[in-house]
C-alpha cells in the first residue's frame, strides 16, 4: 500500500469517527425541529465535507513528515487555562512524548507538556509557560506571550522585518522547521532603540480549536 493510499484511509476512518457525534445530534434534533430527511441528509454532507477538508489541509505538513504525524481529537480545555494548555487524546502508548510540535491546519498549535498513557497536556503558543526559537526571513529570535500577545524580540534595529513577514520554528532548535507561526502585525523598538519588539498574529485561530496533529520528531531524532 502506498503512503497516499495510507493517509487517505486514516483521513477516512477519521473521519467517520469524527462524524459519529454529530451525527447523533442532528438525529435528535431532527426529531425535536421536525426536520425532514433531506435536510438531516443536507446538514451531514455538509459537515462531512467541512471537516473531511479540515483533515487534508493538515497533510501539508506531509512534505516534511511523511506517515509520523499523529491525529487527534481535543479531550478537555478549561476556561480558567483557556489561552495556556488543552489536553488531546494521545499518550505514550501512541509514543507521544514531551516536546514535540502539535499542529493543524492553519500552523503552530502548541508543545507536548506532560504525557499519561492514552492523554497528553499541550502548552499552547498563547501561554506564557515557554519560549520558543523561531526564524523570519534569514533572521533568528524568540518568541513569548505576553498579556496575551505573542511577541518576538532578539531581532536587530538594522536586520530588514516588515509588517506581514511570516514567522516560522528555527531550523537552529530541538523543533521541526518550517513550521507556520503567524506573521508580523506591529514593529517597535526596545527602550535602548538596539532591538525591534515584533508583535504576531498567529495563524492559528486559538478560539476555534477541534483537532490537531502531532509531529512525532524532534531534530536530530528522526
Amino acid at each position: 500500500m502506498t503512503n497516499y493510499q495510507k493517509n487517505f484511509l486514516l483521513i477516512l476512518l477519521l473521519v467517520i469517527l469524527m462524524m459519529k457525534d454529530y451525527a447523533l445530534g442532528v438525529i435528535n434534533a431532527s426529531k425535536v425541529f421536525n426536520l425532514t430527511d433531506s435536510q438531516v441528509s443536507n446538514m451531514l454532507n455538509q459537515e462531512l465535507a467541512t471537516k473531511y477538508q479540515e483533515l487534508t489541509n493538515s497533510y501539508n505538513y506531509n512534505d516534511f513528515y511523511p506517515e509520523n504525524l499523529e491525529h487527534s481529537k481535543i479531550l478537555y480545555r478549561t476556561f480558567y487555562n483557556f489561552n495556556k494548555t488543552i489536553t488531546i487524546y494521545k499518550g505514550t502508548k501512541q509514543n507521544i512524548k514531551p516536546k514535540m510540535l502539535v499542529i493543524n491546519d492553519q500552523g503552530l498549535v502548541g508543545i507536548i507538556n506532560k504525557c499519561f498513557l492514552n492523554s497528553s497536556e499541550v502548552i499552547l503558543l498563547t501561554s506564557s509557560l515557554y519560549v520558543l526559537p523561531v526564524k523570519i526571513n534569514d533572521y533568528y529570535g524568540e518568541l513569548s506571550s505576553f498579556k496575551d500577545k505573542l511577541i518576538v524580540k532578539g531581532i536587530k534595529k538594522s536586520n530588514e522585518v516588515k509588517e506581514g513577514d511570516l514567522v516560522y520554528t528555527s531550523d537552529l532548535s530541538i523543533y521541526p522547521s518550517p513550521i507556520l507561526i503567524g506573521k508580523i502585525s506591529s514593529i517597535s523598538l526596545d527602550n535602548y532603540e538596539l532591538e525591534k519588539i515584533l508583535e504576531i498574529e498567529p495563524a492559528v485561530n486559538f478560539n476555534k480549536l477541534n483537532y490537531v496533529s502531532i509531529i512525532p520528531i524532534l531534530r536530530g531524532q528522526e
